[in-house]
């Protein structure tokens, strides 16, 4: 149950990360940089999303080890789909990050 917790902590914490850090980082990078729009949603680049998978993989590694490019993924994913007609993107990650956690307590 302890290791259950601490490893959904880390979890949660990731999912705080990715709101504060690789958001931001997949917006500044998709503005300055982002040539090739998402075929499922034109209003996101692929540089963009690469910038959140990477950044949120990456600082999560310390916490979570190789289940960080996992949770990455899936992360960069929910934030690409999210758009002006969706969900806000800030709201469909932390669903995402409880959705993830709530799988992990189950397993």
């Amino acid at each position: 149950l302890m290791v259950s917790f601490v490893h959904a902590q880390a979890i949660l914490l990731t999912g705080i990360i990715a709101l504060f850090f690789s958001d931001s980082l997949a917006t500044i990078v998709g503005v300055s940089y982002g040539r090739h729009k998402l075929p499922y949603n034109k209003s996101k680049s692929a540089e963009g999303a690469l910038a959140f998978w990477a950044s949120a993989s990456i600082i999560a590694f310390p916490l979570i080890g190789a289940y960080s490019f996992l949770i990455g993924s899936i992360l960069a994913i929910v934030e690409s789909v999210s758009g002006p007609r969706t969900v806000d993107d800030n709201i469909s990650i932390a669903i995402a990050v409880i959705a993830i956690y709530a799988v992990i307590l189950l397993a």
